[in-house]
C-alpha cells in the first residue's frame, strides 16, 4: 500500500506520533544541555571556592610562619645575655609549640653572638668554624640539633644579609629534603649580624620546611 492510499485518520495519527516524538527529542536535548550547563557551572563555582579557600589558608599559614621568624629575630635583636644554651632552649621550644614546622634556627656572623666562636668549634649545633648556627629540626622524624649547612652560599642566609630584609625562599632542596625558608635578619646597633628563621615543607599541610 502506498502512503497516499493510507486512510486520512491513520495519516493524522502518524503525523501526531512523529510530531510528539520530535517534541520529546527536542525537549530531551534542551534538558540534557541545561543539566550539563548547570553541572559545569556548579563545578566551576566549587573550583573557585576551593581555590579561594586554599589561597586564604596559604596566606594565613605564610603569615604565621613569618611571625615565628620575626619573633626569633626580634628576640635576638634585643638579646643581651650571650647565653648559647638559653637560645638553644628558646629555639627548641618554638619548634615543639609549632608542630607544622620542620625547623627553627639562628645563624650568626663570625663571633657576632658572643665573641667566643673559638670555644665552640664542632660543639653541638656548631660547625668547624665555631659560629653560632644551631638548627633544631625534625627532617628525619625526632627533633635533633644540627649546625646549619651551606649558609656561606645559600639564599636563606645570603639574601637577608644582602637586602637587610625578610625573605621567603622559593622551595629548594636542603640535604635531600624539599623545603622553603622564612627568614628575618638580626641586627645589633643597626648592623646585620645574622638571621633567625623557621621553615617547613612547601605543602599547606606539610610538617614544615627549613
Amino acid at each position: 500500500m502506498r502512503f497516499k492510499d493510507v486512510p486520512l485518520k491513520t495519516k493524522l495519527i502518524l503525523y501526531i506520533v512523529i510530531g510528539v516524538l520530535l517534541v520529546l527529542a527536542a525537549s530531551m536535548g534542551v534538558i540534557i544541555s541545561t543539566v550539563t550547563s548547570q553541572e559545569e557551572k556548579l563545578a566551576y563555582q566549587q573550583s573557585v571556592e576551593m581555590s579561594a579557600n586554599y589561597a586564604n589558608k596559604f596566606d594565613a599559614d605564610m603569615k604565621a610562619n613569618f611571625a615565628i621568624a620575626k619573633t626569633i629575630s626580634n628576640t635576638m635583636d634585643s638579646y643581651g645575655a650571650s647565653d648559647r644554651e638559653e637560645v638553644l632552649g628558646i629555639l627548641k621550644n618554638l619548634l615543639i609549640e609549632n608542630p607544622n614546622l620542620l625547623g627553627t634556627y639562628v645563624a650568626y656572623e663570625p663571633n657576632a653572638f658572643d665573641g667566643k666562636d673559638a670555644e665552640f668549634v664542632n660543639a653541638s649545633g656548631h660547625d668547624s668554624t665555631g659560629r653560632f648556627v644551631p638548627y633544631w629540626n625534625k627532617m628525619n622524624g625526632p627533633i635533633v640539633l644540627n649546625p646549619l649547612l651551606h649558609y656561606e652560599h645559600s639564599d636563606y642566609y645570603q639574601l637577608p644579609e644582602e637586602t637587610k630584609g625578610d625573605l621567603l625562599t622559593e622551595p629548594y632542596y636542603y640535604e635531600g629534603v624539599f623545603m622553603m625558608s622564612y627568614v628575618s635578619p638580626i641586627f645589633k646597633n643597626g648592623e646585620f649580624i645574622g638571621i633567625g628563621g623557621s621553615g617547613r615543607f612547601p605543602g599547606i599541610r606539610g610538617r614544615g620546611g627549613q
